[in-house]
């Protein structure tokens, strides 16, 4: 199987080989990392990098796998180029001091969280690309993301918590209802599109604005709390530092950048009016305060214990000092906040998992599938796990009955035993 020139005015489509140079390059993988992955000696690889050996349809699928990449991606036309994500590549391809890292050459060390990160990018990549094909398939608009030109300085609090104020109002939670619903609020509201991820590095989050795609955020898997603040954070990025793609292993990094998204994210999940009401009706109602009552309003807002109990400090509601006190009764709990909170009587709290997906880009998936304007394999490579790996052809099948099973007015159906919906 090779690459072939197009017919007439369609764009060229480069050979596989030279896709498959561009997916490994990207990665930063060595020719023998790379070869090592799916099965090829070095010597053989090198051959279809440079187009002097053929490649099966068994192996593309082979490299496909390795490189993160849907089949797709060996047969994308040149003009495609124009729509990717190179500058948020750019970004996470950095060290530790914020220096660009050369590609790795043969196998890469062991724990080459450089790698890792760029794996979850490409896969965010492939995600959003794939969105954009679902819109156009369907002849849906990008609407245009709002922007708040915004350089942090000596006010950067005060900024971020009135435009999360304002975007509060506009996502109709007004200023003391809880954001856990931010996900579907996004999409609905300001059409930002958040995949969820696994990521073994020690990524958080990224997000970048595309025009073709609009907004797009990148979370990793954790636990709820942890992903609704991450998400809460890159969507102050998007709105106050849209032009510039962001990739986050440390949302507390002491930049002006992080602090300003860290504050509109706790100003937006854990607004003023809100915590100060719920505050006041617990401590009044019997003038003490304690690592319980915390984890009950973490709760409420959906957010993590430390979240909560910083919220609390910097509204002056408790004093550093009380603040240390709570931290430490806290800990010396041993038990996690569902046990402490189980033993005070606040009963069991009921989590819900992010899927990888969007709804909605899940439904026009199904319906682009249903009007034939999608095979049964793209919409498995579409319907991707938490891993961002295909589903199989069965797999995708029985997605499709069980879609088509559910009641009108009902949510879809979902199997949580299903490694797609983790």
């Amino acid at each position: 199987m090779s690459g072939k020139q197009t017919q007439g005015d369609a764009p060229p489509t480069p050979p596989i080989g030279q896709r498959i140079r561009e997916a490994r390059e990207a990665l930063n993988l060595g020719q023998e990392a790379l070869a090592d992955r799916v099965g090829l000696a070095r010597t053989a690889l090198s051959a279809v990098e440079n187009g002097k050996r053929e490649v099966s349809a068994t192996e593309l699928v082979q490299f496909a796998d390795a490189l993160g990449r849907p089949f797709e991606f060996f047969f994308r036309p040149e003009t495609a180029s124009s729509f990717d994500f190179q500058p948020l590549l750019r970004v996470g391809n950095t060290d530790d001091a914020g220096a660009a890292s050369a590609p790795r050459r043969g196998r890469p060390p062991k724990g080459d969280g450089r790698s890792t990160v760029r794996e979850a990018l490409i896969k965010f990549e492939e995600l959003c690309r794939m969105y954009l094909e679902l819109e156009e398939v369907n002849g849906l608009p990008v609407p245009e993301l709002m922007k708040f030109p915004f350089e942090p300085g000596r006010f950067m609090y005060r900024e971020a918590e009135r435009m999360a104020e304002l975007m509060r109002t506009k996502l109709g939670l007004g200023p003391t209802l809880p954001a856990t619903q931010l996900r579907e609020l996004l999409e609905e509201r300001l059409s930002i599109k958040t995949f969820v991820l696994r990521s073994s590095s020690k990524l958080s989050g990224a997000c970048i604005y595309h025009e073709r795609v609009g907004g797009c955020v990148l979370v990793i898997a954790k636990t709820i709390p942890h992903m609704l603040y991450t998400l809460a954070h890159e969507f102050g990025h998007l709105l106050a530092h849209r032009d510039t793609p962001i990739v986050d292993e440390d949302l507390w990094a002491k930049t002006p950048k992080e602090q300003f998204a860290n504050a509109f994210a706790a100003s937006l999940l854990m607004p003023r009016g809100g915590v100060q009401e719920l505050f006041s009706s617990i401590y009044h109602s019997r003038s003490t305060f304690t690592d319980v009552d915390v984890i009950h309003m973490s709760r409420h807002f959906g957010v993590s214990f430390r979240a909560m109990l910083y919220r609390l400090q910097g509204l002056r509601l408790i004093a550093p000092g009380t603040a240390q006190k709570l931290l430490g009764e806290y800990g010396k709990a041993g038990t996690g906040p569902t046990k402490r909170a189980e033993e005070a009587g606040l009963g069991v709290e009921k989590h819900t998992f992010w899927l990888p997906l969007p709804e909605r880009y899940v439904f026009l998936a199904l319906r682009a599938y249903r009007n034939e304007e999608l095979s049964i394999g793209r919409l498995a490579e579409m319907l991707c796990d938490v891993d961002g790996k295909r589903r199989s052809i069965e797999a995708a099948q029985k997605f499709v009955d069980d879609y088509q099973a559910v009641p009108d007015g009902d949510d879809h159906a979902v199997d949580p035993e299903d490694p797609g919906d983790e």
